[in-house]
């Protein structure tokens, strides 16, 4: 009765140490790669949402200025009128710059 439990008992640890020693060299293998795309990501993610924040401040000048013309020419959008001043300080305020 001893000898059963005996090689279950071994044969577990055996299967336990086999799984810890599989998972090791999976994740050596993989992580290399895996790191070096974390990385890459990182790096375009940054340069992307540099590019967004432009694109928005220069779509936003874009409007702005849109909308000081159609009002002086057309009459419309005059609600919509905003100043480059105003905009630098609401930047200003937002990156915590001081002038």
């Amino acid at each position: 009765m001893l000898f059963p439990l005996l090689c279950i008992y071994f044969g577990m640890g055996f299967m336990e140490r086999l799984a810890v020693a599989m998972i090791a060299a999976c994740v050596r293998w993989a992580w290399p790669p895996v790191h070096f795309m974390l990385g890459s990501s990182r790096g375009t993610l940054f340069y992307l949402t540099d590019w967004f924040a432009w694109m928005d401040d220069f779509l936003s000048s874009w409007v702005c200025d849109m909308a000081n013309r159609y009002c002086h020419e057309y009459g419309v959008m005059c609600d919509s009128q905003c100043s480059f001043v105003g905009r630098t300080q609401r930047a200003a305020f937002f990156t915590g710059r001081r002038f």
